[in-house]
């Protein structure tokens, strides 16, 4: 809510800009003067702060009162305004009075001086509480993305361990599985190698007769060649 604080500059000026140096940059903070020596006065003071400024007004009957009305009015109209007018002029009572019946989301108060508004707002704790619960959710908020964010990496990290180790799992099988095949290839020879031998053995046994056969003839062709 954007905070403005009107100083009658006719009326108790000495007790209503207390506190003027302890107000923060946020707070916009104008005087209305009629009396060119009291402005003077005012901006040797406070003319080098950034939120404070002064105007002059032509003097009249409730000259000041009327410019501080004005301008308050035209802030009102807009949404999120806060108005603060530092005076003990009564009349500024009843104009509070019949425009915060007519708000709505704005406020607008009355005080005798600034440091009484500044007093004010420390001592709510309502306030003070809704800071504090918006700075502790937005902390929330901010540690609950951090958490999400590392879990989330650490996740992706634990998944690629795992593809890497099923990767790693995959590739042995495979390697294993060729070993297993060479095995049984190389066993598959070796029993053919066995068949074959032992196939060769068994037909030399089954033939004696041919063999028989054989050494008689070498015999017989001997003695031919004796004779």
């Amino acid at each position: 809510m954007k905070e403005t604080i009107f100083i009658d500059g006719d009326n108790h000026l000495n007790e209503g800009r207390r506190g003027i140096e302890h107000t923060p940059k946020s707070v916009d903070v104008r005087a209305v003067f009629s009396q060119p020596g009291d402005k003077k006065k005012f901006d040797s003071r406070y003319g080098s702060r950034p939120n404070v400024s002064s105007k002059l007004v032509k003097p009249g009957n409730q000259a000041v009162d009327n410019q501080i009305k004005a301008e308050a009015g035209q802030i009102l109209k807009k949404k999120n305004q806060e108005v603060t007018i530092v005076s003990q002029d009564s009349d500024f009572v009843k104009y509070k009075t019949s425009k915060n019946g007519k708000m709505s989301g704005n406020k607008i108060s009355t005080v005798k001086s600034v440091e009484e508004k500044i007093r004010s707002k420390n001592s709510n704790p309502s306030r003070n509480s809704n800071s504090s619960k918006s700075s502790n959710s937005q902390n929330n908020k901010t540690s609950s993305k951090n958490n999400n964010s590392q879990n989330s990496k650490t996740s992706s990290k634990s998944n690629n361990s795992l593809k890497s180790i099923n990767t790693t799992k995959s590739g042995n099988t495979q390697k294993n599985n060729t070993s297993k095949k060479n095995n049984t290839s190389k066993t598959g020879n070796s029993s053919k190698n066995a068949n074959s031998s032992k196939s060769s053995i068994a037909s030399k046994r089954s033939n004696p007769a041919k063999n028989n056969n054989s050494n008689k003839k070498n015999t017989s062709t001997k003695s031919r060649k004796k004779k």
